[in-house]
C-alpha cells in the first residue's frame, strides 16, 4: 500500500538529506519560475511596443511628404513629369496674316545680294546717245523735254555748232521701283504667283526676315535712292562718307549715272549692320493680287467683271488697248478693296509692330 517516489504529487516537498547542496536542493518549481521570468522579460507592453515602434520610425518619416499620400494614409500613385510648355510663338497676338507679312521682310545682307545680282536690270539707258552736255541734257529734262523733243533740240544745236555739243554719251540711271515691279519681282514669281521674299532667289538666301523697320517709299522714285535710304539706316553712316572721293565712293545716282557698289558694302558692313531687317511692300506684298495684269482704266467695267482673267493675262488692255504698266500671265485676282484677307488693309497693323519707320 505504500507509494513509489515517483507516484507522489509534484507539490509535496521530498526531504533531503543534510549533506547535498543548495543547488541540488533546487526544486523544479523553481527552474519553472525562471523560465516564466525570461519569457515575460521578452513580452513588452502594448505601450512600450508602441513607443518603441514611434523611435524606431523617426527616421523614416523625416521626409514624410503629405502629398504622396492621400486622406487615408495610402501613397499616391505618382505622376509622370511634364515637359515644360513651350514658349509661347513670337507675335502670337497677331492674326496669322499679319503675323505671315511682318516676317517677310528682307535683311541688309540679302538687299544687297539682290542688288549685286540684278544690276544691269537695275539701271537703264536712259538717253542711248548724244552730242548734247550733261548739263544740258538735266536742264531740258527738268524742263519736260520728251526724248523726240530733245533729239529735235540736238538736231538744230548740230546745225548750229552750238557750244552745248560734246561727243557721244551713254547715260545709265537708276530704274524706278515701278519698273523693278514688274521686270523682277512679278516676273520672277509669275509662276507660284507670291511674294518675292518667297521667290527662289529669296529663299536660297534665307527668306523672310521678322523685320523690325518700315520703309516708306514712292514707285515712282528711283529704286536706288530707297536702298541708299535703307543702308544709311543700318549702317549709320553720313551721306558723305557713301559718296564723297572716287577711291571711296560706295553709290552715285545722278540723273546721268548710277552705280552701287554692292559687293564692298557686303564685305565691309559689320555682321550687327547686314543684320539690321527691313519691311518693303515690294518685297513683302504679293504683288500678283495687287497690280499685275490690271488696268485701273476698265477692271470696273461690266465686261472685265465678266471674266477678270482673260482681261488680267492680257498685255494690252482688251477694252481701252493701252499698254498695262505691269503686265503680267498670271492671271491673278486682285484683293478688293476691305476684301477680308486683303495685305493692303493690313498695312497699319504692320507698322505697329515695327520698332521705328523711315
Amino acid at each position: 500500500g505504500r507509494m513509489s517516489e515517483e507516484e507522489k504529487a509534484p507539490n509535496e516537498v521530498v526531504p533531503q538529506a543534510d549533506g547535498e547542496s543548495k543547488e541540488q536542493n533546487a526544486s523544479p518549481g523553481v527552474v519553472l519560475d525562471e523560465r516564466v521570468n525570461e519569457n515575460e522579460a521578452q513580452q513588452t507592453s502594448p505601450d512600450a511596443e508602441q513607443e518603441e515602434g514611434m523611435n524606431e520610425g523617426e527616421d523614416e518619416y523625416d521626409d514624410y511628404d503629405p502629398d504622396e499620400y492621400d486622406e487615408y494614409g495610402n501613397p499616391r500613385e505618382k505622376e509622370e513629369a511634364q515637359p515644360p510648355p513651350p514658349p509661347p510663338e513670337p507675335d502670337a497676338h497677331l492674326p496669322a496674316e499679319v503675323r505671315s507679312l511682318v516676317n517677310s521682310g528682307v535683311s541688309m545682307r540679302q538687299l544687297l545680294q539682290f542688288y549685286a545680282s540684278h544690276e544691269k536690270e537695275l539701271r537703264k539707258e536712259d538717253y542711248l546717245w548724244s552730242y548734247l552736255k550733261p548739263d544740258v541734257v538735266e536742264e531740258k529734262k527738268r524742263l519736260g523735254y520728251s526724248m523726240a523733243k530733245l533729239r529735235d533740240y540736238e538736231s538744230k544745236a548740230q546745225g548750229e555748232e552750238r557750244s552745248e555739243l560734246i561727243d557721244a554719251n551713254l547715260y545709265q540711271v537708276s530704274k524706278p521701283t515701278t519698273e523693278v515691279v514688274k521686270n523682277i519681282v512679278c516676273y520672277q514669281t509669275r509662276r507660284k504667283a507670291c511674294c518675292y521674299m518667297e521667290s527662289d532667289f529669296m529663299q536660297q538666301r534665307g527668306g523672310g526676315q521678322r523685320a523690325t523697320r518700315f520703309v516708306s517709299h514712292a514707285w515712282k522714285s528711283s529704286f536706288l535712292s530707297t536702298v541708299t535710304s535703307i543702308i544709311l539706316d543700318a549702317s549709320g553712316w553720313p551721306l558723305a562718307r557713301l559718296q564723297n572721293t572716287e577711291q571711296s565712293t560706295y553709290v552715285r545716282n545722278t540723273e546721268l549715272t548710277c552705280m552701287l557698289a554692292a559687293g564692298r558694302l557686303l564685305s565691309e558692313l559689320s555682321p550687327e549692320q547686314l543684320s539690321t531687317k527691313y519691311w518693303l511692300c515690294i518685297f513683302a506684298v504679293n504683288e500678283h493680287r495687287t497690280v499685275c495684269g490690271d488696268c485701273w482704266t476698265c477692271h470696273h467695267l461690266p465686261d472685265w467683271q465678266s471674266n477678270p482673267k482673260l482681261y488680267l493675262q492680257a498685255n494690252r488692255c482688251l477694252l481701252c488697248s493701252e499698254i498695262k504698266i505691269f503686265s503680267c500671265a498670271c492671271g491673278s485676282l486682285k484683293w478688293q478693296p476691305n476684301e477680308e484677307g486683303s495685305q493692303i488693309e493690313m498695312f497699319s497693323q504692320v507698322v505697329v509692330e515695327m520698332e521705328s519707320v523711315l
